[in-house]
C-alpha cells in the first residue's frame, strides 16, 4: 500500500529547512539542492513542492507572515489588552523569531525589485499594522490610552519601533536583550 504523504505538511517541512538555512548562511546559500539535503528528500521531491528558489522564497515569506499572524491573534485571543505580549510575539525574543527576522530582512532585499515580493510584504505589513490597531482602539475604548489617543498614529510609531529594534537586536542580541528591546517601546510610546 503506498504511503501517504501530507504535501501541506511537506512544504512546511521544506519550508521551514530552507528557512534554517537562509538565517544561518544567507539567500545566497539556499538552493533546492541544499533543501534537499538538509532534509534528506531528494532534489526531485524538493522540486515537487517548489520549481525554483524564488518560487521557495515567496512561500517561506508568506507562511511566515502567517505563523506569526497566527502566534499574535492566539495571544489576543488569550488577552486583547496585553500590548507587551504582542511586543513579545512580534520582536526577536528567541532564536525561532531571530530566525523570521532574517529571513524578512533577506526577503525585503528582494522586494525592491521584484513586483510580486512587494506586493506580499505590503500585505505582511498590513496584517502587522491591522493587529496593532486593533490592541491600541481596544485600550482606548477600555481607558488604558489618553483621551483622544491617536491610535492610527500610535500604529505606525509602533511598527517603526519593532523594526528599528529588531534590526539592531538581530545583530547584537547581547545588546539587545528581550527586556530592553520591550522596554525601549514602552518608553518611546509612552513619551507620545
Amino acid at each position: 500500500m503506498p504511503r501517504i504523504v501530507d504535501h501541506d505538511q511537506r512544504r512546511a517541512e521544506l519550508a521551514k529547512a530552507a528557512r534554517a538555512i537562509v538565517a544561518t548562511e544567507g539567500i545566497e546559500a539556499l538552493t533546492i539542492a541544499r533543501v534537499a539535503v538538509a532534509t534528506g528528500y531528494s532534489s526531485g521531491v524538493v522540486n515537487h513542492y517548489f520549481a525554483n528558489k524564488r518560487q521557495m522564497l515567496l512561500y517561506m515569506y508568506t507562511s511566515t507572515v502567517e505563523q506569526v499572524q497566527a502566534r499574535l491573534k492566539a495571544q489576543l485571543a488569550r488577552s486583547p489588552l496585553n500590548l507587551d505580549a504582542c511586543l513579545k510575539a512580534f520582536l526577536p525574543m528567541n532564536e525561532e523569531q531571530q530566525h523570521e527576522w532574517l529571513l524578512w530582512f533577506a526577503f525585503w532585499g528582494m522586494a525592491i525589485t521584484d513586483l510580486e515580493f512587494q506586493m506580499a510584504q505590503r500585505r505582511g505589513l498590513r496584517g502587522a499594522q491591522d493587529l496593532l490597531l486593533g490592541i491600541f482602539q481596544e485600550q482606548a475604548r477600555h481607558g488604558l490610552l489618553p483621551a483622544g489617543a491617536d491610535c492610527d498614529f500610535l500604529t505606525h510609531h509602533c511598527i517603526a519601533l519593532i523594526n528599528g529594534i529588531a534590526v539592531q537586536a538581530v545583530f547584537d542580541l547581547q545588546e539587545w536583550p528581550p527586556r530592553r528591546q520591550l522596554s525601549f517601546i514602552k518608553k518611546a510610546l509612552a513619551l507620545i
